[in-house]
């Protein structure tokens, strides 16, 4: 008897395993998704890939017309779009990214932190630059803390998931 659950769930289940591009955009459509970092690179990609999926996408970043050319892109795909200009070192942005994001969609199901900045050069020669790693931990940390703090308690109630996504600069060694 057990195997045949066993049996029986797979066949049910089946099409999913072979199918992740159909279970994800199973998941994933209909969902809104605050992006943040994405006018390029990964958040970019990122965006473009959760818009074929279904997901409604809120693009963040601080570039405008580049926002808008990933908007432009979502929506000829089919796909659905906005986007905000935010700079998340700033906290009045954060919270207006949120705002408008409620406002346009009524929710936020999916939160991923993919905006960054990172010191490229060595700290010898930033001894007497502390603005860099303050303005690394305001964007890589208290920014996306910021987000997620706002977001959270309604993710949490619809079972949603946050995504942070950190570049390979993650895992270069740093002074």
């Amino acid at each position: 008897e057990y195997v045949e659950v066993i049996y029986d769930y797979w066949r049910k289940h089946r099409d999913t395993h072979r199918d992740p591009e159909g279970r994800r955009r199973r998941a994933l459509k209909g969902k809104v998704v605050l992006g943040t970092g994405a006018s390029s690179g990964i958040g970019e990609a990122l965006a473009l890939r959760l818009g074929s999926y279904g997901a409604r996408v809120m693009l963040v970043a601080r570039r405008t017309e580049e926002l808008e050319r990933v908007r432009k892109a979502i929506v000829e795909a089919g796909g659905v779009a906005e986007c905000v200009t935010a700079d998340l070192a700033s906290y009045e942005d954060c919270d207006r990214a949120v705002e408008v994001t409620l406002q346009r969609f009524g929710r936020v199901d999916v939160l991923v932190n993919n905006a960054g900045r990172s010191i490229r050069r060595p700290l010898t020669d930033s001894l007497d630059r502390f603005h860099d790693p303050e303005r690394v931990m305001q964007i890589n940390y208290f920014g996306p803390a910021r987000l997620l703090r706002a977001v959270l308690p309604g993710i949490r109630t619809r079972g949603g998931p946050h995504v942070s996504v950190l570049s390979a600069g993650a895992t270069v060694p740093s002074p």
